[in-house]
């Protein structure tokens, strides 16, 4: 005890620099790649296994933290190389939560990160359709992987003209990178970075739509396998779809007129609408008027069922079946009523005109005196005197009397064309004075009073 008082200060030195290691010991521990058994604690992991075929695994080395991405991101290592059968068995090391998508048609790619040939593991983890996902231990077989091709490997294929025109568009094309060219090209490819992004944008957009693109693209093959399948019925209905646009093309002066004609046609449904506009601005203040109105009307509706229910019967077996009995009799009325149909405008004149008579005839102006009544006053009298007039009568029929007055200047005129000794050039209107037989000048007008 006394001792370690002594030597304190060495002994914290030893702890902290024993501390220290363990640090450092740790970190470089954690760079190393390597993995904790599943059963040490804290740090012991479960991982998912599966073995892949390679015709040469040339560059890949266990141990060396080389990555096994899916579409770009790590889920595993490589764990161990192993020849088996003159072919490279690579076995990975995936997370397992990966393990569920590894399917039956998995592929897997190995291809250099950096040209040093440091080395990554691409996997394409397959298809659902493929089947249940591959077992723990399961393998990749060598007709589903595909080795690194060295560049010399492509090299050592070409002849030697091809080399040789290769040489010279490589040593063309550092000419032309070299210098302004490759400045050029350098902004040229900056340009392309905008695009890049709208591109990822889009690309992220279309993952989240996936399943909407995998419906369509399923629902546009089953509506092509219906195409396929009613290929007739597609080719009639083109068919059919010529034969109306060849009739849409043979009426393009008709649709011609019809396009003509609608900037009026709009014009008036402008107006029309313009007068809607104004009837519905009336009606939404009439309507709220009329509530108390309709209001009112349901007692008269609830009075009216009991009507409507008693006239039923009537409808059903008096009206309709006279309605079906008198179709003919309708039948036949039709030219009859097509005739009164061009009769009736002369008629409604007609009826006007009457209406004026009696109206002028029934028209009492103020007063009692003489030129003061209306016509159908002296309607009567009128009637009085036709009948006295025509109340003589002979074999032939009613005689009408008549007053004839003369003076003696028409009764002198009356005697020259009588008189034998006169010349008369109407010998018809001398008849006619015989059968009037008028009274002689002589016997009325005595001496000089001719021209009385």
């Amino acid at each position: 005890m006394r001792g370690l008082r002594t030597h304190a200060g060495e002994a914290a030195f030893l702890v902290g620099l024993m501390v220290v290691a363990l640090l450092v010991g740790g970190y470089i521990f954690s760079n190393q790649n390597v993995t904790p058994p599943s059963w040490a604690p804290i740090v012991g992991e479960d991982y998912y296994r599966v073995d892949a075929r390679f015709e040469n695994a040339n560059g890949v080395m266990p141990g060396q933290g080389q990555a096994v991405t899916i579409a770009g991101v790590n889920v595993g290592k490589v764990e161990s190389v192993r020849l088996d059968r003159g072919q490279a068995v690579v076995r990975l090391r995936l997370e397992e939560r990966y393990a569920s998508r590894v399917r039956p048609d998995a592929t897997v790619l190995l291809r250099p990160k950096t040209p040093l040939k440091d080395m990554v593991v691409q996997l394409e983890p397959g298809t659902r359709e493929a089947g249940a996902p591959l077992k723990d231990g399961s393998t990749i077989n060598v007709d589903r992987t595909a080795p690194d091709v060295n560049f010399d490997e492509i090299i050592a294929k070409l002849d030697v003209d091809t080399r040789a025109q290769l040489a010279a568009l490589l040593g063309d094309a550092g000419t032309a990178i070299g210098g302004p060219g490759g400045r050029a090209l350098a902004r040229a490819l900056r340009r392309f970075e905008p695009l890049s992004r709208q591109g990822a944008r889009a690309t992220r957009l279309l993952a989240q739509r996936g399943s909407m693109t995998r419906r369509l693209v399923t629902n546009i093959g089953r509506i092509t396998s219906e195409l396929g399948s009613t290929d007739a019925q597609l080719a009639a209905f083109i068919r059919a779809n010529e034969a109306v646009f060849a009739r849409f093309a043979a009426q393009n002066r008709n649709l011609g007129e019809t396009v003509r004609l609608l900037p009026a046609t709009l014009r008036e449904s402008t107006a029309a609408l313009e007068k809607a506009g104004r009837l519905s601005t009336t009606l939404a203040g009439g309507l709220p008027r009329l509530r108390p109105a309709t209001r009112s009307l349901a007692p008269s509706l609830r009075q009216v069922g009991p009507l409507f229910a008693e006239t039923r019967p009537v409808l059903e077996k008096q009206l309709r079946p006279f309605a079906r009995d008198a179709q003919p009799v309708a039948r036949r009325l039709a030219p009859g009523v097509r005739d009164l149909r061009t009769a009736v405008p002369p008629l409604r004149t007609t009826t006007k005109v009457l209406n004026n008579v009696v109206d002028a005839a029934a028209y009492d102006p103020a007063g009692t005196g003489v030129g003061q009544q209306s016509y159908l006053f002296y309607l009567p009298w009128a009637a009085h005197n036709t009948n006295s007039a025509l109340s003589t009568q002979d074999a032939v029929g009613p005689i009408r009397r008549t007053i004839l007055l003369f003076n003696c200047g028409t009764q002198q005129l009356l005697d020259n064309y009588t008189n034998p000794a006169a010349r008369s050039d109407s010998p018809y209107l001398k008849t006619i004075i015989d059968l009037l037989n008028p009274p002689l000048k002589a016997d009325n007008c005595p001496q000089g009073t001719e021209t009385k």
